[in-house]
């Protein structure tokens, strides 16, 4: 093992070149893996001079420390590259298969840098790495794009893509993985970092597990003797997902009210798990060997019909920010963003602080479509969506995240605009967990809820 090298994939999509480099173990005993190795990597080969979505900055897919063994909710990547969004370091992490594949076919990472002179996709299969043409894809929503590619290599291939917003640079686009029934790398605009570089989608093909894991069957004998334990722990995540605590969070005041404005709202009650399982649930499915099996496929009317269904942080994003009691319309619009490859929490964030702009007399913009700009507009919730993906009109503005939209406006309007260095705040209330406020302050990204857990801690949980 102490010999061990990791091979990488590097590629420059200008020159249309694939190099597979080896690291050593010992690198990635220090950085482990994920978002870890990404951020040395990316430290030793960007250009801080660059404008992110410069051709020569990369973007890096790196599986994490544990990708591939069979240890439950390890069957992480870590896309990772300088974001449009706010100028400076972003990670965005995704669960499912993808990762998974990527470790099966004898990979660690994918390193991406270049610009292709026609819109391209890459794919590592058993026939090696190659780069391929992408053009009947480029304008196509991420369903449409999956749904082509299965077509043409078959329903064992992984494929993250990017929809319309990415294509069109909006700063809160995301890069979605194997949809419909989807897993995003939401955050920081990194769908915009592919499309400036004409990278359409990233395919992996089906590998097999290769014998990298020492004791493999006591470890396999170790994780079916948590697993009890993990299922009693999670079983409101197994009955509700992650939605199921929306009620909860509303009545400690974690739950984002009006652009974190208010601290209590009745429509709370309307748009949880609960509901969605009670009138539109389908079925669970999971990550690589995990038990949770946290995700929910929901009933919609039109084409797929089954699609993933909205998490906490879109019910309440698309919802109690910005006083929308209509889980339909929550539904619909997470399905179109998981269409298009929209962030759905700084979707979330930038509406509402347009809606109090507009309130408060900052913004002379009557609205969209007939639609004025008011809380708890299910309608207009959709039509900005569209308008998003497009980069163009209101949605335009809102794609570009509240502190570009705020020093546009000025006028103040940075009180009110909810984001740390650039990153809109995800769905809990700081008031609530003080400690959220510290890692607000301090995640290397910007606003986000998963560099510490420390809620966690403070609401009890051993």
């Amino acid at each position: 093992m102490e010999n061990r090298q990791r091979k990488i994939i590097y590629v420059n999509l200008t020159k249309t070149k694939i190099k597979i480099r080896k690291s050593s173990e010992e690198v990635f005993k220090k950085y482990l893996g994920g978002s870890g190795i990404s951020s040395w990597f990316l430290y030793k080969n960007e250009n801080k001079n660059l404008h992110p979505l410069h051709p020569d900055n990369p973007i890096l897919f790196f599986t994490g420390l544990l990708t591939g063994t069979p240890i439950p909710t390890a069957s992480k990547v870590s896309v990772c590259a300088r974001s449009p969004l706010t100028g400076i370091w972003s990670e965005a992490t995704v669960g499912g298969y993808w990762g998974l594949e990527l470790k099966k076919q004898g990979y660690e990472g994918i390193f991406i840098t270049g610009k292709a002179e026609r819109p391209v996709y890459l794919r590592v299969s058993s026939e090696g790495i190659k780069i391929e043409n992408s053009q009947e894809l480029w304008g196509l929503d991420t369903y449409k794009t999956t749904k082509i590619i299965k077509q043409k290599y078959g329903e064992n291939n992984r494929i993250a893509s990017i929809g319309q917003a990415g294509e069109k640079l909006v700063n809160i686009s995301s890069i979605v993985f194997d949809a419909p029934h989807s897993r995003l790398a939401g955050r920081g605009g990194l769908g915009a970092v592919m499309g400036a570089k004409n990278l359409k989608a990233v395919i992996i093909e089906k590998g097999f597990l290769r014998g990298s894991i020492d004791n493999l069957a006591n470890l396999k004998k170790s994780v079916k003797l948590a697993i009890p334990d993990i299922k009693k722990y999670t079983e409101g995540l197994n009955k509700l997902g992650t939605g199921g605590a929306v009620v909860a969070r509303e009545y400690i005041g974690d739950l984002p009210i009006r652009n974190f404005s208010q601290g209590r709202w009745e429509g709370a009650k309307k748009i949880t798990g609960q509901v969605i399982k009670d009138t539109i649930f389908s079925k669970n499915y999971a990550c690589y060997y995990c038990p949770i099996a946290c995700g929910k496929q929901v009933k919609i009317k039109k084409e797929p019909f089954i699609v993933h269904g909205p998490e906490y942080e879109t019910l309440s994003a698309l919802g109690s920010l910005i006083l929308n009691e209509d889980l339909d319309s929550i539904v619909t619009a997470n399905d179109l963003c998981n269409r298009y490859g929209i962030d759905t929490i700084s979707l979330g964030v930038s509406i509402a602080f347009l809606i109090e702009a507009a309130e408060k007399g900052f913004l002379k913009i009557k609205g969209i479509n007939n639609q004025q700009l008011k809380w708890g507009s299910p309608k207009l919730l959709i039509d900005i969506i569209h308008q998003v993906a497009e980069n163009k009109g209101l949605g335009r503005l809102a794609g570009m995240g509240v502190r570009k939209i705020s020093r546009r406006i000025g006028k103040d309007t940075e009180r009110f605009a909810i984001h740390v260095k650039g990153l809109e705040l995800p769905m809990h209330d700081p008031r609530a967990y003080t400690g959220m406020a510290l890692s607000y302050a301090t995640a290397n990204r910007g606003g986000c809820h998963l560099e510490s857990l420390s809620y966690a801690v403070e609401s009890g949980i051993p």
